[in-house]
């Protein structure tokens, strides 16, 4: 039977956190690092943290999201990652990054890896993003606004072939 996971932010915890997400807080600040708002959506307020779903360790699965990011600052230019297969104890796994610098160039990154790029796109306005990863054995699918990358061989490397799945913003200044 395949396990499936579903957050729609309805239902926060007395301090406005999110039940189905577990944040791994890599800064020092004494903020939450991200709250649900009054409208139900998550709301990450601090780069530098992973946002790992409540879920048992998974080697295939579908992630879809849908999300806005506000990004007052490009100066360093901005983006998303996406964690996957990861083993929160040995600090250890899979990422996918989407990454625009200052100039607008877009580039995929798998494990540090560019995949793709895209010269002189501009940096997207980010107020209706969608995401799709889909693994299965060792081909990934990532969906970004209606392209598709298609890779195989994602279990070479070493890194775990099964584990956690979460989420964060590249740096930049201010964005959220």
């Amino acid at each position: 039977m395949a396990y499936r996971f579903a957050e729609d932010f309805s239902i926060p915890d007395e301090r406005g956190r999110a039940y189905g997400i577990d944040i791994e807080k890599n800064t020092a600040l004494s903020n939450a690092h991200a709250c649900v708002t009054e409208d139900g959506r998550y709301h990450v307020t601090l780069n530098g943290n992973k946002h790992f779903l409540n879920t048992p360790g998974l080697r295939d699965f579908r992630l879809e999201m849908e999300f806005s990011m506000r990004i007052h600052n490009p100066e360093f230019g901005c983006g998303f990652i996406l964690y996957f297969r990861y083993d929160r104890r040995r600090g250890l796994g899979h990422s996918l990054a989407c990454a625009w610098d200052r100039e607008g160039r877009r580039r995929i990154l798998l494990d540090g890896r560019c995949v793709d790029r895209e010269a002189g796109g501009g940096i997207p306005a980010f107020d209706a993003e969608k995401v799709r990863l889909e693994l299965q054995g060792d081909r990934l699918v990532f969906d970004y606004n209606s392209r598709r990358y298609a890779l195989d061989g994602v279990d070479a490397g070493g890194l775990p072939r099964q584990g956690e799945v979460g989420f964060d913003l590249l740096f930049s200044p201010g964005g959220s």
